[in-house]
């Protein structure tokens, strides 16, 4: 189970990794954009992967899907919490910058 969980948050890091907006907020820049278009391929390997580990659960199938499916919204969320931290960095940093160019 911990194993499909891990397996969901790398497979969705890498889908959102495959997005500019998302590349751009972690590294600044759009230049590292190219090189992560086959990302996107190994994202849906994951998630594949850790779909069909829902039947190790040791729960029934059905309710094996609900705490998979729970456990992607969770995954979400804490992937979309990791970019407002970093985005929130970004800005202090840019934000003290901006300041010391404006004091000198």
């Amino acid at each position: 189970m911990v194993v499909s969980i891990l397996l969901q948050l790398i497979g969705l890091f890498c889908f959102s990794l495959s997005m500019d907006k998302h590349i751009k907020a972690i590294f600044g820049k759009t230049k590292a954009l190219n090189r992560f278009r086959y990302i996107k391929s190994f994202a849906w390997i994951l998630l594949l992967a850790s779909g069909g580990l829902v039947g190790t659960y040791p729960y029934v199938l059905s309710i094996s899907i609900v705490v998979w499916l729970a456990a992607l919204s969770m995954n979400i969320v804490l992937i979309a919490i990791f970019y407002h931290i970093k985005a929130v960095k970004r800005e202090t940093v840019t934000r003290l910058s901006l300041d010391k160019k404006q004091l000198t």
